[in-house]
């Protein structure tokens, strides 16, 4: 096999598709006929990352001929566990750009099927076509799933599954509810009515309901769905309706998120636990929170009696979120803290308060619920102090270092608590407090995220400490951390403010155009003394971006057409 392995790529890189076939074709009829299937084995095992380029010969080679059909299936099989691994050992014949060696499996999956494949719908199993899930993008899934229904592939009930959620989580609807209907009509009538009542196909309509509005198509698009999955003969339940209540909420339109809530009985369904969840955390959402209160005590009671601690925290949320512009924090703490102690066991809040506290339940907290408790008191000393809440991180530092409470504990190894300290430490320009905490984050369990160093630098602009901003975000870089959206946002605001033309213009090649309008950096931008400079930075910075995104476009077509491009290959090569 060594021998054979030798012969074929003599002279071919990695990349010299036409070399190996040429060397191929130079093998007498009989080497070909009897070394194919062994030299596939053997590249699969020891060069993986030549087997693909041997694919190709065997796929084109007319002599082979109805013999390499399944032998081709299992090695495409093989090599799609190796891409969903995504582990290439460069010694085992694979480039050095894994990310480019990844991208091409499909697309060449795609041309082998085609040309060797097609014609036996069974040749393909069902550990290939579902990892191919994984490996495709949304267009090249969707080219895949074409195909294999035109030449009417076996597909099975989970596998059909698997692309219907791989669609649904892209929010391409469309092509997930066309999976179901392509289901429905391999099935038939007969097994179908026998599956459809099945719950990871109830699972797969909620995903597709759910993500329909992640591309900020709004609500609109769930009552064309909702008819569809009808049409499909899937009937609606609880959960399904609790989907659709979500999107209304997410949409701002609770006045239909109720109507349904209040529809429920009438068609044979009970509100679940997650349906008080979801319009509860909707509730918390609407302009005026206090309009629901008393559907939320009724959330409330309703936690209380069942002893669920989510729904009792989603509770805990709507009455932080409703009472948060609330001048008096005290106030709003005594609140959150009687109704905390309705459910929760006291332990957390006994170690932090040091004071013993009754407790009606002794449901375990969630983190979410200790978080709003925490984000509560530190509001609440923090109008008394700054050294208060110096004092209480100090606190919650040991306890979380001592290992003292699970709960707290648990809290602890996220750095949205921490970020919450740090928030409060700048809004009072306790820069010594706040590089504190973060030395403490840095130094141990959780570190820095992007959000941590959004706050850290921001204070600094806010106090017209460029240098020290810019210290911070050349820190998060170095860390390797990817700014988001909110960092240029910031670094826009503070250069803004600093009257730093050059940067703002600098920096706008990072913000979407979207966030460029927001009236809050129109009224920084606005605040600029220069304006004929800033104008024509501006102007300048625009007209780049324009330019960039126009050669992103053209640069990234090309490469999506020589990816999917179809090697070529002769007899006469």
């Amino acid at each position: 096999c060594a021998r054979w392995s030798f012969k074929v790529f003599k002279g071919a890189t990695k990349h010299e598709l036409h070399q190996a076939w040429k060397n191929w074709l130079n093998l007498d009829t009989q080497t070909r006929r009897t070394a194919y299937q062994r030299l596939l084995v053997y590249l699969l095992d020891r060069k993986p990352g030549r087997a693909m380029q041997y694919i190709h010969v065997l796929a084109n080679d007319p002599l082979l001929r109805g013999r390499k059909t399944e032998a081709i299936a299992d090695a495409l099989g093989h090599l799609s566990k190796v891409h969903r691994r995504g582990k290439y050992n460069p010694n085992e014949g694979w480039s050095h750009d894994s990310n480019a060696v990844r991208r091409s499996f499909v697309p060449a999956f795609f041309h082998f099927f085609r040309k060797a494949l097609a014609g036996q719908k069974e040749v393909c199993s069902q550990d290939l076509l579902y990892n191919l899930v994984d490996l495709a993008d949304g267009k090249d899934l969707r080219k895949l799933f074409d195909c294999f229904v035109e030449h009417r592939t076996f597909l099975s009930f989970d596998t059909i599954l698997h692309y219907a959620n791989a669609f649904a989580k892209a929010g391409d609807f469309t092509s997930a509810l066309r999976c179901l209907e392509e289901l429905k009509k391999i099935m038939g009538s007969g097994a179908w009515d026998t599956v459809s009542d099945r719950q990871r196909l109830r699972w797969t309509c909620a995903l597709i309901l759910r993500k329909s509005i992640a591309k900020g198509e709004g609500f609109h698009n769930t009552a064309g769905i909702v008819a569809s999955i009808v049409q499909l003969g899937i009937e609606m339940d609880i959960l399904l309706y609790n989907v659709v209540m979500h999107n209304a909420m997410d949409a701002g339109d609770y006045s239909t998120a109720f109507k349904i809530y209040n529809t429920l009985q009438a068609n044979g369904l009970k509100a679940d636990k997650h349906t008080y969840s979801i319009l509860l955390h909707g509730c918390a959402l609407q302009s005026d929170p206090a309009t629901f209160s008393r559907f939320a005590q009724h959330c409330a009671d309703v936690a209380k009696k069942i002893e669920d601690p989510w729904l009792a925290t989603d509770y805990l949320h709507y009455l932080y979120v409703r009472h948060q512009n609330d001048s008096d924090k005290a106030q709003t703490l005594d609140l959150l803290q009687q109704q905390y102690l309705r459910f929760f066991s006291a332990g957390p809040l006994q170690l932090i308060n040091r004071r013993p506290t009754p407790t009606l339940l002794n449901l375990q907290p969630t983190s979410t619920a200790l978080y709003i408790m925490l984000q509560a008191q530190i509001q609440a000393v923090l109008a008394i102090s700054s050294q208060q809440v110096l004092e209480l991180y100090h606190r919650f530092r040991t306890l979380v270092q001592q290992d003292s409470d699970a709960a707290l504990t648990k809290l602890a190894s996220d750095p949205i608590i921490w970020n919450a300290f740090l928030l409060a430490f700048c809004s009072k320009q306790q820069f010594a407090s706040a590089s504190e905490l973060i030395k403490d984050m840095t130094e141990g369990s959780p570190q820095p995220n992007i959000y941590s160093w959004n706050i850290f630098m921001q204070a600094f602009f806010k106090t017209s400490q460029v240098q020290a901003a810019e210290r911070v975000f050349k820190i998060l870089r170095s860390r390797g951390i990817n700014p988001d959206g909110f960092t240029y946002g910031v670094l826009l605001r503070g250069y803004a403010r600093a009257q730093h033309i050059e940067r703002v213009g600098e920096i706008m090649q990072h913000v979407d155009s979207e966030q460029e309008m927001k009236p809050d950096l129109l009224k920084m931008l606005a605040k600029v003394l220069d304006r004929d400079k800033l104008m024509l930075t501006l102007d300048k910075s625009r007209v780049l971006k324009e330019v960039q995104v126009v050669e992103k476009a053209r640069i990234d077509a090309e490469e999506e057409e020589g990816r999917w491009r179809e090697p070529q290959l002769t007899d006469d090569e």
